[in-house]
């Protein structure tokens, strides 16, 4: 429930805070970092398996947020965590309605855009709306309880 102004306020203080150029992850980082070079459909390859996720039914009691580690299958070919359940990730790049992928992301986000990239499953999505293929917009200073980030830098 952190707003993408937030967030990106967020990683400027841990990115000064700490010398290294942390951000929030581009569309496309995060869909590479999910998706692997295969193109798989989940995180962890091409079966909606309900009970790889923290998704919707896939665990006992209330839904809502758990630990990441909680769901040892919810891991990507590189390692990447929670990219298929728990809580979306919001992206730096802007929502162009309209357009085609992958002309519809962005590369910077202009001033006047009125929406953000959001990425991954969660809590409430059912295997079907947890592929990391789906896009998501979500107005910038919005909270929602499905939505968190996470950040990413660069390797020189």
């Amino acid at each position: 429930q952190i707003p993408w102004f937030s967030a990106t306020a967020y990683a400027a203080w841990f990115a000064d805070r700490s010398g290294l150029p942390w951000r929030l992850p581009h569309d496309l980082e995060w869909e590479k970092a999910a998706r692997g070079v295969d193109g798989r459909c989940y995180p962890w390859g091409d079966a909606g398996e309900l009970s790889f996720a923290n998704l919707y039914g896939s665990r006992d009691g209330p839904p809502g947020v758990t630990d990441v580690g909680a769901f040892p299958d919810d891991v990507s070919v590189y390692g990447v965590r929670g990219m298929g359940g728990n809580v979306r990730d919001g992206c730096a790049s802007a929502f162009q309605k309209g357009r085609t992928a992958p002309d519809r992301v962005a590369r910077t986000v202009p001033d006047q855009a009125t929406h953000r990239m959001v990425r991954g499953g969660s809590w409430s999505s059912t295997p079907r709306m947890a592929r990391s293929a789906i896009r998501y917009a979500d107005p910038p200073d919005r909270t929602y309880t499905v939505v968190g980030f996470r950040l990413v830098r660069s390797l020189a």
